[in-house]
Formats: structure tokens, sequence, C-alpha cells
């Protein structure tokens, strides 16, 4: 006897949808005894760590404490100070991309002259760290001078960048790190479109893309429980943050949870957000010849070569907490790491993550288990859907209609269909499976 079932009755019978799938759980098991190694080993309070497998979910772990006896959770908030400044660079581009200015241009076409700043200096100087411009944090009485003793108060970017000191160098002759870079830059972006930055974020690359849990430190009310930052063992968790966020805004105000950054890294690097000429510009690397590190630089991104494996990301250190956001090349892994101590190696625990997650991805079996255990991933699909071993497929959207059908082949391009639900029917030795599938470009 044959069986009919509706699309109306699977709605029903898969209730609601993920908006993210989780790893296998064989990796989610390694990664976890990985992260308990490190913390065994630190004097770090807390520690919470995420890795975005391409096209095989996300795995999120912690270990250690928020304070005292009250354990660190994935849902809590981390200061990610500089990895701000991959979003700033991105919305930087994608306006200059519709016109607003050029990289190229001038400062001085778009925002008055300051002190010690060059009004020559272009904005693609300012966001490859090229201008030569010393950075406002190494003048003792503002950083963390005036962010200790005066934490409520509400700073304008000319208020701050009245602290930065003499250049260091000319523009175009070397890097030099500065947060003042993107204060600039983010000024040049306000005034060209006449739209406000924060709103941009928001409304050009939070919204758009889903990112959850995720907040500019200073200027927006944060509803979510953050990990107790620490500076030096000391707690500051009583201590007001609005003169930290609105000193360092479009430089490294960013506030969320790792798992936000591991899907931002996914989506710039491995979905179709960023155009391949916005993509080439944030990696037009240059070298970085006194940088310990050996990094080379790019727009709101480095290049690191770490191990002999090849990475983009960025890291940050803010008052409390210290953070680093890796995609490794090789495999199309995101991986971040946020620790609750300002003095904490972020990169090195994220490195050590990477390498585990490498190993997983590289492991032959599991990926032959995953594919024998749930027939297809990854579910959600962005642009490709691997199906395990069947005789034919189809793919129907809610209203019953087939949009996709598939005839034993390994690999089914989506890229043609709109972000939503739809429902798998595979057939495999004369047996009909029917799988609910969420499309989210």
């Amino acid at each position: 006897m044959k069986t009919t079932i509706t699309i109306l009755s699977l709605l029903f019978i898969f209730g609601s949808v993920k908006g993210q799938s989780t790893a296998p759980e064989e990796y989610q098991t390694a990664l976890n005894e990985k992260l308990e190694d490190i913390f065994s080993t630190s004097i770090i309070p807390g520690i919470s760590a995420s890795v975005y497998f391409k096209d095989m979910g996300e795995w999120s772990g912690v270990a250690g404490i928020s304070y005292d006896e009250v354990a660190i959770d994935t849902n809590m908030l981390f200061g990610m100070a500089s990895n701000t400044k991959l979003f700033t660079a991105v919305i930087c581009l994608k306006m200059a991309s519709h016109g607003y200015f050029t990289l190229e241009d001038p400062i001085s076409m778009w925002i008055p002259d300051f002190q010690y700043v060059d009004p020559n200096i272009t904005v693609k100087q300012l966001l490859q760290h090229n201008s030569g411009l010393n950075d406002f944090i190494n003048n003792t009485d503002l950083f963390p001078g005036q962010i200790l003793t005066n934490p409520t108060k509400i700073w304008t970017p000319e208020e701050t960048l009245a602290y930065i000191l003499e250049p260091i160098t000319t523009p175009e002759d070397g890097i030099y790190y500065s947060n003042a870079n993107y204060v600039l830059a983010a000024m040049v972006l306000e005034s060209a479109t006449g739209l406000k930055y924060n709103d941009l974020l928001r409304d050009s690359i939070f919204e758009p893309l889903g990112l959850k849990d995720i907040f500019i430190d200073g200027f927006e009310e944060i509803n979510l429980e953050m990990a107790h930052p620490f500076l030096f063992g000391t707690d500051y968790s009583e201590t007001s943050r609005t003169a930290l966020g609105t000193i360092t805004w479009a430089a490294g105000a960013i506030v969320t949870k790792p798992s936000t950054l591991t899907k931002w890294y996914d989506e710039v690097f491995n979905q179709s957000f960023l155009d391949q000429d916005i993509l080439n510009q944030i990696m037009d690397f240059v070298e970085w010849p006194e940088d310990p590190e050996m990094k080379m630089m790019g727009l709101g991104l480095y290049q690191l070569n770490i191990n002999d494996r090849l990475y983009y990301g960025h890291g940050g250190r803010t008052i409390g907490y210290s953070s680093y956001t890796l995609f490794d090349v090789e495999n199309g892994n995101s991986i971040n790491v946020a620790t609750n101590e300002f003095l904490s190696d972020a990169l090195t625990i994220a490195v050590a993550l990477a390498e585990k997650s490498n190993e997983l991805s590289n492991t032959e079996t599991n990926v032959k288990d995953l594919e024998e255990e749930i027939s297809f991933y990854p579910n959600p699909v962005s642009h490709y859907l691997t199906i395990g071993k069947h005789d034919h497929l189809d793919i129907y959207n809610a209203e019953g209609k087939k949009v996709l059908s598939s005839n034993g082949r390994s690999t089914l391009s989506t890229k043609s269909l709109s972000a939503g639900i739809y429902y798998l029917k595979i057939q495999k030795d004369q047996k009909i499976n029917t799988h609910k599938l969420v499309v989210n470009h």
C-alpha cells in the first residue's frame, strides 16, 4: 500500500527550523576534550570557543568560569575588540562599491583636519594601517587613564583623535598598526554616506546575515549576559564600558559570542555575501616586516602562516577580554576563541583548535559515517548538497511544487533555490524517505 504525505502534514511532522546546523557528535566530543586539555594547563578564568566547519555545522564549547563559581556558557558575550575591524573594512568597501567614495580619496575630501593627521592619507591607507599614524591607545592619559577614571563618559571621535601622538612615519612608508586609522575611516564613511556607522553595520551586515546577539559597546544597550572581564586578575564587571566602547568605536567596540564570529567568517569566505572584487580587496596583503608573528596585512584582516598552515584572521584585546578569529584557507573552517582575561593568548588556543578541527575534517571514516547516518548534508545548505547513495531524489518547495531532481548524483547545486524551507524525497532500493531541508544563502 502506497502512503501519501502532503506538504502540509510535513510541516507538523518536522516542527520548527534551526537556523544553524551542529557539527557531528564525534567532532563535538573531540573538540570538547581538546578545550578541556587546553584549559587545564592555563590560568585563564574562562574560555568560550566556536568552530564552524565548512558545510558540516558548528561546534561551541566552554571551559572555566565567568566569576566566582558561575560557569562560562556558550551564550555569554565577550568584548571582541579589534575583531571589529573586518566589519569596518567590509562596510567601507561595500559603500565604496556603491559609489559614495573611493579608496584612493584623500581623507581631506570628507573630514576636517586633525593634529598629527596628514590630510592626504587615503582611505585605503587607513584600512591597511599604512598611514603612518600613531595610536591614541599609546597615550596613557586616555588609555587606560580616562577609561577607568571616567568610565561613563560618552566620547566623540573628535575628542578621541585629540589624543593621537606624533606620527610614527609617513604614509606608504610601512605598516604601523593604529586604532586611529579605523576611527578616521568610519568618520569618512559617515560623511560620504550621510548615514551612521552603527546603522550601516546593522542594516547591511548584521541583519542580512542573521547575525544574532551582537552589539556595539557604548552605543547600544547590551541586554544579554557578558562574561565578567578580568584585567591582571581584577574583575571589572562593575565598571561601565561606555567610555571604552565610544573611544574604540569602529576600531574595537563589537561585543558578541564566538559562534557569531565564526558564522561571520564563514559568510565572508565560503558563501556569496561579498562580491569577489571586495573579497580581493580585503585580501590585498602586504608585508609587515616588523611584526613578530610575520603576519601580512590586508584590509581588516591578517594573513598568518603558522606551523606551515595558512590562515586569514584577526585578534583583539580590550579591558578584560582577549579573542582571535581564524579562517583555515585549506579546509574552509572558521575558528574563534574568546577569553575573559586581557593577558591570555587567544591566538595559541585558536591555532590548537584549528589544528584539531583540520584533523577531524580529514578523517575519512568520520565523513563516511556521517553520510551513512544522515544521508545528506549540510542542512541548512547554501550552495551544494551532498547526498549519500541513492537512486533518485526530488526537492519540493513549501507549496508542493517539484523544483529540483537528481538521478543518483552525489552533489546537487542548490544555487537556483531561494532561501526557505524545502522537502527532499529520497528513493533508494525502492524505499522512499522524506526529509526537511533549509536553504539559507
